[in-house]
């Protein structure tokens, strides 16, 4: 004889289990303080059910109901209670209604004492039993309900509830006859709300001024009687003991996420490139692309909690941003390497007269012209970056790599009309106006360049500005034709 433990709200999906089993035998709680209740089953129905005690009181009770009343015998209020001795006792009078219903409330009044325990421990004592008291489903289902009625808790529960972002639906094939159920009008709207297009965050919010455990309790208690299901359902049951372990693996998961993302955002705001991409400088440029792209994706939005996604969102942007810049940085220091290595190799050799004017002219320049052409070399760079991902329809990346161009040089019009095409694809005012402005700075920096006309154009047209759109389509016609002025001319005489 196995023992398990239970909880309060757990006690509700043991005794639905056994009524699914239709269990023979008696259902016995044992709480910490050694109290018992016993739960006579038969074939899952709930028969009987006493608490540890004296049972005088409820003998008498039955006693008073037969038509004799007639005193129970003293080894009759041994402990525990024996229903055989009891149907003897009440011989052929046990099926009067009056006693099932003094049973019945028995039942229910111990059921919502195990209820009420704290927890401890259940085994099942199987035996032979026949139903006695007539059991049937809706006594069964009553007594489950009124014992979940007994609960008090119920915060955890709906935490547990609440992390569940799929919908509620009736059940295929309800456990219960849940349509025999006498409903409060409250209740009755409650299980019309789950009709598959709410969840339990949803559903709760609709009660905004009554007490959150009863929305709790009643879902909670039409998940283990099977009314409703979370769709999609699982193969089993409902058990609460499976979300809950899923809501702790989450919250576990939550707290990785964070702090994953909360030390490697201090990296990358102080550490060296190398160490943003965890290389040492030694590291072969095909070891440096690894890690980029092992970094890279490990630090991308989608791979994180919708939770860590909104809280660490501005983190998780410079991580994003930090990767590519150490990237870049680690490039360009690879190649200013590769440079220096082949100046002092061309030193070696015989130097002509050319070659000693080039190397004066490479000698006066000044630091701040080598800064103007690493900050080139960067913007070409993330300017290539931007292309990809336009490439790729990826428009918040083509956003953020044109920004980071723009940083370095903001005089080249590709980088202004990239920038432009991205944020038109954003309806939102603000972006669209940004984008106007990128455009049109495009034209100003190469004004013989018809493309930039037309998509300037084609953004006018897009917001619905004809004459504007109009004008630069005419702009764009001029410039691809070699004389567009003399043609003009000539059409007007």
């Amino acid at each position: 004889m196995s023992e398990a433990r239970f909880t309060p709200h757990s006690l509700a999906e043991i005794l639905r289990d056994r009524f699914l089993d239709e269990s023979n035998g008696c259902l016995v709680l044992t709480a910490q303080t050694g109290e018992e209740i016993r739960i006579h089953l038969f074939r899952g129905l709930i028969d009987m059910a006493l608490q540890t005690g004296p049972h005088l009181e409820f003998l008498r009770d039955l006693a008073a109901q037969t038509r004799d009343g007639r005193a129970p015998p003293v080894e009759l209020q041994e402990e525990p209670l024996d229903p055989a001795r009891l149907a003897d006792f009440l011989g052929d009078e046990i099926k009067r209604p009056e006693i099932i219903k003094a049973v019945r409330r028995e039942a229910i009044v111990s059921i919502q004492e195990g209820f009420r325990l704290s927890g401890g421990t259940w085994h099942l004592e199987e035996n032979d039993t026949t139903g006695l008291f007539e059991p049937d489903v809706v006594g069964t289902l009553e007594a489950i309900l009124r014992g979940l009625g007994a609960v008090e808790r119920w915060a955890q529960v709906g935490r547990t509830l609440s992390s569940q972002d799929r919908v509620l639906v009736p059940s295929a094939i309800p456990l219960f006859p849940v349509d025999q159920l006498p409903l409060a009008p409250e209740e009755g709207y409650l299980l019309s709300l789950m009709d598959g297009n709410a969840t339990f965050t949803q559903i709760g919010s609709l009660f905004p001024g009554s007490d959150p455990d009863q929305v709790t309790r009643f879902v909670y208690s039409a998940l283990v009687i099977g009314a409703v299901e979370f769709d999609p359902a699982l193969n089993s049951p409902f058990r609460l003991e499976q979300y809950a372990r899923k809501e702790e693996s989450e919250r576990r998961r939550e707290k990785a996420e964070r702090k994953k993302v909360g030390r490697f955002y201090a990296t990358v705001s102080g550490g060296t490139p190398y160490q943003v991409l965890g290389v040492t400088d030694g590291a072969s440029w095909s070891e440096i692309k690894q890690a980029y792209e092992e970094r890279k994706t490990s630090y991308q939005t989608d791979n994180f909690l919708p939770e860590i996604r909104q809280s660490c969102r501005e983190e998780l942007q410079i991580i994003s941003t930090g990767l590519v810049e150490a990237y870049l940085k680690i490039q360009s220091l690879r190649m200013d390497e590769a440079s220096e290595k082949n100046r002092q190799r061309s030193e070696t050799r015989e130097i002509n007269l050319e070659d000693m004017q080039g190397k004066r002219l490479q000698s006066t320049r000044t630091s701040r012209q080598e800064h103007i052409a690493e900050q080139d070399h960067l913007a070409e760079l993330y300017l290539g970056k931007a292309r990809d991902a336009f490439r790729e329809a990826d428009f918040h990346n083509t956003v953020e790599y044109c920004s980071l161009a723009l940083k370095k040089n903001d005089d080249i019009a590709e980088l202004h009309s990239l920038l432009g095409q991205a944020l038109a694809r954003n309806p939102a005012r603000r972006w669209q106006l940004r984008a106007e402005v990128a455009l049109k700075r495009a034209c100003e920096l190469d004004a013989w360049d018809r493309v930039n006309y037309m998509r300037l154009g084609e953004f006018y047209k897009n917001q619905g500005l004809e004459q504007r759109a109009a004008r630069c389509f005419q702009k764009a016609r001029t410039l691809s034709q070699p004389h567009g002025h003399l043609d003009s001319t000539r059409d007007r005489a």
